[in-house]
């Protein structure tokens, strides 16, 4: 998608992608209305979401397939975890489909779309990965970003990325 502008990919309407938890899902960019399957892939130096997709440009059928880094932060809490919700509203990180963060639910800050995924008492952990149609430069400072913010809260003892 870096190759294209947003006057592209926003051509009909918003461009974005959309998948649920079993692995299929949707998506709208420039004239291509179309559906996916995605997978997580393990990869030597983290996770990979790839995805195929089959549907239409501008009434012509057409398929492709892509893929989206996935980087996992491991977070360890001084005592028992804070409430996820005071957690991320401490990281300005904004809820996506439901009124606060739960867990196994999502919420986006900047450029990253980042998943809480199961806690384990005083450990959390998340999936972090770029939002739909966002610049590799803007994700990596965003990444940035949110550790430093991440490892500047009082009740972190210890935060592991993998997959930098």
């Amino acid at each position: 998608m870096r190759s294209w502008d947003a006057d592209y990919i926003n051509l009909v309407g918003p461009g974005y992608p959309a998948v649920d938890p079993e692995g299929s899902g949707s998506m709208q960019f420039g004239g291509w209305n179309v559906d996916l399957d995605r997978r997580v892939e393990d990869i030597k130096s983290g996770k990979k979401l790839q995805f195929t997709f089959e549907g239409f440009d501008e009434g012509e059928p057409g398929s492709g397939r892509g893929w989206a880094r996935i980087y996992s932060a491991a977070i360890l809490f001084r005592q028992h975890e804070p409430p996820l919700g005071q957690f991320a509203e401490d990281l300005n990180i904004v809820p996506e489909i439901v009124s606060e963060i739960e867990e196994e639910s999502r919420g986006t800050r900047g450029s990253l779309e980042i998943s809480f995924q199961e806690t384990h008492g005083r450990k959390l952990n998340l999936h972090i990965q770029r939002a739909h149609f966002k610049r590799r430069e803007t994700c990596v400072h965003d990444l940035q970003s949110l550790l430093e913010d991440v490892e500047s809260l009082e009740y972190l003892e210890q935060v592991r990325i993998d997959g930098r």
